[in-house]
């Protein structure tokens, strides 16, 4: 807005004003402000296209363990299942426990995990296509805290030499299907 009121102006006293100074001012602005905005456009630009993030939201999410982050992607009409593919090496617990200020922290000696998620966002193994059996469910079917051979899917399927899917996903329990849909 006072940008637009600048170049109003500075266009009104190109009208009223013949002297040529005020003129040559009026043009030498005019220009100046016309590359600022043009600057400005091609840098926006560029950091969109690199996707640089200013605020450092992006890393702070990502130093969040999946399965504390809250699923974003839709999956039917009301539940959301997670982004992937990803993968998560840390103390699961402990960085979580820590980050919400927590005090004693129960969980200081865990040991450092991998968890991974398929391109879908569960659980399975990365390009897992055919199974026999599929676990639908909330956080304790997805168990993030847990390393990939943990899960009682991973057990279940080796136990029973047949391949499991596991379709679970925190924040997706009876409550927040009702407050989605209602």
């Amino acid at each position: 807005m006072p940008l637009l009121m600048t170049g109003l102006a500075m266009v009104a006293m190109g009208f009223i004003s013949p002297v040529h100074a005020i003129t040559r001012l009026t043009r030498q602005v005019s220009l100046a402000l016309i590359s600022l905005v043009v600057t400005l456009v091609v840098a926006e630009g560029i950091f969109r296209v690199v996707g640089f993030d200013f605020s450092g939201g992006e890393r702070a999410w990502r130093r969040v363990p999946p399965y504390y982050r809250q699923p974003t992607e839709p999956s039917g009409a009301v539940f959301f299942r997670r982004s992937g593919p990803e993968r998560w090496t840390g103390q699961v617990l402990n960085t979580r426990l820590r980050q919400l200020g927590v005090l004693p922290n129960p969980y200081a000696n865990e040991p450092a995990i991998t968890v991974s998620y398929d391109r879908n966002g569960f659980r399975n193994p990365e390009g897992m296509s055919d199974w026999q059996i599929a676990v639908a469910g909330d956080s304790s079917t997805e168990l993030g805290y847990l390393a990939d051979d943990q899960l009682f899917t991973s057990i279940l399927s080796h136990r029973l030499e047949a391949p499991v899917l596991n379709l679970g996903v925190s924040y997706t329990g009876p409550v927040d299907a009702v407050e989605l849909s209602g």
